[in-house]
């Protein structure tokens, strides 16, 4: 064979190795599972307090004369009010929500599972109600 055609043929198997050599798998996000029927409102003290204080969540530091917000059952509705920790305008940019997402980098010790984070926004965008 000419060097030529020996070039050629180098570069063409090259070109069809660049193209075959790779495999993508795409991946699915997760989806949340929602913690009320469609259509239900969330409601404050039945869905939201317990993901701060079940197993000690959140609690272990914001508790009462520990880390703001305090997240304890009795405090938790008035302390992330009065420190501004919900955003009604964009409720994806509410510091509650948005702080230990588990898509942050932020909060790093402890973060809200995929379900959690959901609830939480949809609490949010329902109007932060304290029901």
């Amino acid at each position: 064979m000419k060097p030529k055609h020996i070039f050629n043929l180098l570069i063409f198997a090259m070109v069809v190795s660049f193209f075959t050599a790779c495999e993508y798998d795409f991946i699915e996000p997760i989806k949340p599972t929602p913690i009320v029927p469609p259509g239900d409102t969330i409601s404050f003290s039945l869905n939201i307090v317990p993901i701060w204080n079940n197993g000690n969540n959140c609690t272990s530091c914001h508790n009462t004369g520990g880390q703001a917000p305090d997240l304890t059952p009795s405090a938790a509705y008035n302390s992330i009010i009065s420190m501004g920790l919900i955003d009604q305008a964009n409720p994806a940019n509410s510091i509650i929500y948005l702080h230990p997402s588990p898509s942050t980098s932020g909060h790093s010790w402890k973060k809200y599972t995929i379900d959690e984070a959901a609830a939480i926004l949809e609490w949010i965008e329902d109007g932060a109600k304290n029901n």
